[in-house]
């Protein structure tokens, strides 16, 4: 009787391994697949940190062109609406003037018209 009770246990322990050696595979594999997606990101890390290098290259890091490009951007549309402002109120003069030279001319022939 001993030994039947024996079998289910070897066949238990038999099992019990195989699983254990899948599960040793199927880990190792993701882990080799966790570092290929590591290093891939490494490389494109690097890749973008050469690139900044590269563009960096003869420059001083520290003086920032797109500050200065901003600031210059901002003092051009200052002078933009300065001017625009400046055109704005030219033309309200002129209109202005114009219908002031219209009442006058019309105020003559007003006058003149009387005369007769």
């Amino acid at each position: 009787m001993a030994e039947y009770l024996n079998i289910p246990n070897q066949f238990i322990q038999q099992r019990l391994e195989h699983e254990m050696q899948q599960w040793t595979r199927s880990a190792a594999l993701q882990i080799n697949e966790f570092h290929a997606r590591l290093d891939a990101v490494l490389v494109r890390d690097q890749q973008q940190v050469q690139a900044a290098e590269w563009r960096l290259e003869g420059t001083n890091p520290s003086d920032d062109d797109r500050l200065g490009t901003f600031y210059g951007a901002l003092d051009d549309m200052r002078e933009d609406r300065a001017e625009y402002q400046e055109a704005q109120a030219l033309v309200l003069l002129r209109e202005r003037l114009e219908t002031l030279e219209r009442e006058r001319t019309s105020a003559r022939h007003h006058e003149q018209g009387m005369e007769y």
